[in-house]
């Protein structure tokens, strides 16, 4: 019990809150007078300001445009007006003709085959629930026969 206490007391003593050093202390004093300044609203008074002397504007100097470049600025500004005008069209060269081949009409062809016709069916399996017990293929339906998966050929052309 008494290795309890002392170990109880220890644990409190080192849990105790330490003293702040001399900086510690100051630099909490500084950022708590900061703060008060903030919320009476003189914190705009720390904004930086600038009081630079502002240069004079640059005048705008441009060379004089080469020859070749004067002559390549007017035969553009000319190609330009003439587009705006309407005249792109006559630049343009035709346009191509397609002409398309007509396809060869379609037959489809379809085979007169029914389940019956294969042997793996439900009816051939004696274990399995008989493929007639099943209401729609009686009655009504049962004329019916599965007529296979069209086939497209291609009609020869005359």
């Amino acid at each position: 019990m008494l290795c309890l206490s002392v170990l109880l007391f220890s644990v409190a003593a080192f849990a105790a809150p330490v003293e702040d050093t001399v900086e510690v202390a100051e630099a909490k004093a500084a950022f708590n007078a900061a703060f008060v300044a903030a919320e009476a609203g003189e914190h705009a008074a720390l904004a930086p300001v600038n009081t630079d002397a502002q240069a004079e504007q640059i005048p705008n100097a441009y060379l004089e445009d080469a020859p070749e470049v004067a002559e390549a600025r007017s035969a553009f500004m000319a190609a330009f007006e003439n587009a705006e005008a309407g005249g792109l069209a006559e630049m343009q060269a035709p346009a191509p003709v397609h002409e398309l081949a007509v396809p060869a009409p379609l037959v489809y062809n379809t085979l007169p085959l029914s389940y019956a016709a294969y042997p793996y069916t439900y009816a051939a399996h004696p274990n399995v629930y008989a493929y007639n017990a099943y209401p729609y293929a009686l009655g009504a339906y049962a004329p019916y026969a599965y007529a296979g998966i069209p086939v497209a050929t291609v009609a020869k052309a005359e």
